[in-house]
């Protein structure tokens, strides 16, 4: 057996294994792994509410992590991250 080339191949697969190691960590740290795993749920279908800077009366801010949380917008120079707003649901007497 020719010990040169089988040197070889095993740095070129441990070369590769640790570039996607690294690749994936660079995705996990700077937030761009959301689309892959899918933690991020949608405000409208989810929790049939809507994208806004602020709740109107009647609608709560829901607290776990949605696609609005992507969404930002410049206010008078300040960039502000818009939330989810869904209608606030009161129990039902019967």
């Amino acid at each position: 057996m020719n010990k040169k080339g089988e040197l070889s191949l095993q740095i070129v697969v441990v070369s590769i294994l640790s570039l996607l190691v690294l690749v994936v960590l660079i995705a996990i740290f700077t937030g761009n792994i959301g689309p892959f795993v899918g933690s991020l749920k949608d405000c409208a279908g989810t929790y049939k509410g809507s994208c806004k800077l602020t709740c109107d009366n009647g609608e709560v801010i829901v607290s776990k992590p949605t696609d609005c949380n992507k969404q930002k917008i410049v206010v008078d120079g300040v960039s502000k991250t818009k939330i989810c707003c869904k209608p606030l649901e009161l129990p039902t007497t019967e």
